[in-house]
């Protein structure tokens, strides 16, 4: 099938960082796509660096500070961890066309524990969600390693450093520019059995997920979910709209797009055959969910995926996409996610498929599936959210 929307166009930009130069890959999708990056110019001008070390950079974005990195201290010796499925294509792309082989780049995982002797942590957005990061490069690095830490000031640094304090002990402020700061800790031993507050809160420890429950036709079901992961602890008003019109044939073919914790295709589970539907997200973290909620409601055989969109699922056909998609790219609207979304739904679907979308009513997604289906029914709608089904 056909994947050509803009939304998967690769463009290269050429960056400082450091001394160097680097040719750097970015998609329309990243929330940082074009520019320098002043979080990585401090982290790449106050990190201290010596050949051989073993360096883990997270989240890697578009890979310019893992290059940064592998040009210190050798690729083999750098791991750039991310959860985003496009931010680990987009990291590839960067080393490979600075001829920096042999680094590894991968989701976010506990398997490297005290592997690193460098952590360098750019500020993901969201507290609690910096909080996980915190965690997960603590048990990355060894005892005596050094964790650099950076963002900027209306993204929450300052108290992400206190958060950083309180789990490592004191740091040393390194840099203050452009309203950004990056500090450098030392990572004492740990006893990660008895965390301090709030790190010892569920779903933040690697391995962990935090669980609460939603009422679906007179059933409690489990959730289970992280931070950074979609609706984190509740039940989004958009979400327990598109359920209330969500249905189900015994012969459909279902998938899940941008599963987030499972709670959809959780739902379609109780409807149909598991082993007919796909989950599918982007983001590591929302599979690790969606996986924990299906087996917390006692669910067996549904496939879940992480990855970039349909490109991930080898051409496979469904006659349901169930959707309720970002819109978000940073703090911005950002609607090629979904114009690539109905696009490349309209192709997976089989002759008669439907796909089903709850959206904001201020954005134009009615007017996106008309485009492309040539008509759209809105199945319900209140002042904030709309459902919308689009038929081929």
């Amino acid at each position: 099938m056909p994947l050509t929307h803009r939304y998967r166009a690769i463009r290269y930009e050429t960056i400082a960082l450091g001394q160097y130069d680097f040719e750097v890959a970015t998609r329309p999708a990243l929330s940082e796509t074009t520019g320098v990056n002043i979080t990585e110019e401090l982290l790449a001008a106050e990190t201290v660096l010596a050949a051989g070390q073993r360096v883990l950079v997270a989240p890697s974005g578009r890979g310019a500070l893992a290059a940064w990195a592998a040009s210190r201290v050798g690729a083999e010796h750098v791991t750039a961890m991310d959860p985003n499925a496009i931010a680990l294509e987009s990291t590839r792309n960067t080393l490979e066309t600075n001829g920096l082989i042999g680094s590894t780049v991968m989701a976010p995982a506990s398997a490297a524990i005290g592997s690193f002797d460098v952590g360098l942590m750019s500020l993901p957005k969201g507290r609690a969600l910096a909080r996980l990061y915190l965690l997960l490069m603590a048990l990355a690095i060894a005892p005596g390693g050094q964790l650099y830490v950076a963002g900027a000031k209306g993204a929450g640094i300052k108290s992400v450093l206190d958060d950083a304090t309180a789990l490592l002990g004191q740091g040393q402020l390194l840099s203050y520019r452009k309203g950004h700061r990056v500090a450098r800790f030392s990572r004492p031993t740990l006893d990660f059995t008895n965390l301090p507050a709030p790190f010892d809160a569920p779903g933040l420890l690697p391995g962990t997920v935090a669980q609460h429950t939603i009422g679906w036709r007179q059933r409690e079901l489990a959730v289970c979910s992280r931070p950074g992961v979609f609706s984190h602890g509740e039940l989004d008003t958009g979400t327990a709209m598109l359920l209330g019109h969500l249905e189900v044939r015994d012969d459909d073919q279902v998938l899940d797009w941008g599963c987030g914790s499972g709670v959809i295709g959780l739902v379609v589970a109780l409807q149909t055959r598991p082993e007919a539907i796909t989950l599918l997200d982007v983001d590591a973290f929302a599979c690790e969910c969606a996986a924990a909620t299906l087996e917390a409601n006692g669910i067996v055989g549904v496939r879940v995926v992480h990855g970039d969109g349909l490109a991930a699922l080898a051409g496979q056909r469904y006659s349901l996409i169930v959707s309720n998609p970002p819109f978000h790219s940073g703090h911005g609207v950002n609607l090629s996610l979904t114009e690539a979304l109905i696009a490349e739904s309209y192709e997976a679907l089989a002759a008669r498929g439907r796909l089903l979308l709850v959206a904001n009513r201020f954005l134009p997604y009615d007017r996106l599936l008309r485009e492309r289906f040539g008509s759209v029914d809105v199945l319900t709608q209140d002042r904030r959210f709309r459902v919308l089904q689009a038929t081929k």
